[in-house]
């Protein structure tokens, strides 16, 4: 009958152990350890009439295995935010590459138009006399400007997607793919 006893109370115990540790994450190790403490006071108490106990090495080695649990689960997460951080980081240079092309065509837009814009003011100068060349005087000087502007436009659109590009590069590996050394073997 004690054997049967010893047998009953070790299954009962392993049980809440193994719902314990099957139920651990990140962030409830605390909740976890106590249900575990709670499950093996609870044991020894309804079979300390046969005088049959869980030990505390035995209790110290079934809280080891949940702590080896709960660090896996917090690796796992940590990886798993990692990879969110990276994702969104990759967002974020994708979304700014779309701003700074959009700014570009914006420039070369502008700067072709106030090209052409001053072609013809000069054509019609070369052509006009008098007071007419003083107005299409001031149109060139007006398109030169804007067409600098422009141009400077521009050069600010390039210089900062240089900058939103400058950073960190991750590299991540996965062991199984290239061996425990991370070489490919032909």
């Amino acid at each position: 009958m004690v054997k049967q006893n010893i047998k009953l109370v070790l299954r009962a115990f392993n049980g809440e152990c193994e719902a314990a540790r099957a139920d651990v994450s990140w962030n409830n190790m605390g909740k976890m350890v106590e249900r575990i403490n709670k499950s093996c006071e609870a044991v020894n108490k309804l079979s300390g009439v046969l005088q049959v106990t869980i030990t505390s090495e035995y209790l110290d080695l079934k809280l080891n295995e949940l702590r080896l649990t709960h660090e896996y689960e917090e690796c796992k997460y940590r990886d798993k935010e990692e990879q969110r951080r990276i994702r969104e980081q990759i967002r974020e240079e994708e979304r700014a590459q779309r701003e700074f092309e959009k700014a570009e065509q914006d420039a070369e837009e502008d700067e072709e138009r106030y090209q052409k814009a001053l072609a013809r003011a000069q054509e019609e100068a070369a052509k006009a006399t008098g007071a007419a060349l003083e107005k299409l005087t001031a149109q060139v000087s007006a398109f030169e400007a804007k067409l600098d502007e422009a141009r400077k436009k521009k050069e600010r659109a390039i210089s900062r997607a240089q900058l939103t590009k400058s950073g960190f590069v991750y590299v991540i590996s996965n062991v199984g793919s290239f061996g425990e050394k991370g070489t490919r073997s032909a």
